[in-house]
């Protein structure tokens, strides 16, 4: 497992890529069930007034939006072989910065935020750029246009999270 941390670490410091995993499925299917109960954790934390069927389907919803839209766009370009290794790459990545966001979203107070919020917002920008990373090499395409993906892509998450969890 040492192993893996390791390869998605290093996908987070945009050293490597998706290429640089094996092409397994049986990896892609141990790290969804363990990126969807991260995921869940870390969205009931940010609403810890949200009951647990809402969190639940709140991550289903965005999880299987996500894995669609980046799964089309592949077979979409003709690049169908790639799928394995890049929603493991985005997965996998996801499950590093949502453990190094889950101490500032334990520590952040909505009535005196502090310096949570500036590491939230960069923990944020390098979500977005490991994203872009991850793309760019999987669609083989311009840094701008994948940046322009990853951009679009978190603000349709959002856009569905309000749904969910409207802003007071």
């Amino acid at each position: 497992m040492l192993q893996w941390t390791q390869l998605f670490w290093d996908i987070c410091l945009l050293r490597k890529t998706p290429q640089n995993l094996p092409y397994s499925l049986a990896l892609l299917w141990i790290l969804l069930p363990i990126a969807f109960i991260l995921d869940c954790l870390t969205t009931q934390v940010q609403n810890p007034a949200a009951g647990f069927g809402q969190v639940l389907l709140a991550v289903m919803t965005l999880t299987l939006l996500y894995l669609l839209v980046v799964v089309s766009l592949l077979v979409l370009l003709g690049l169908g072989t790639r799928i394995v290794q890049t929603l493991s790459s985005l997965l996998g990545a996801g499950m590093i910065l949502n453990l190094l966001a889950l101490p500032l979203l334990f520590s952040f107070d909505p009535q005196q935020p502090g310096v949570e919020v500036w590491l939230s917002l960069l923990l944020l920008l390098w979500n977005l750029v490991v994203n872009t990373h991850i793309l760019r090499a999987a669609m083989s395409r311009g840094f701008f246009l994948s940046a322009a993906l990853a951009v679009a892509l978190y603000l349709l998450q959002m856009q569905i999270y309000v749904q969910f969890f409207p802003l007071s």
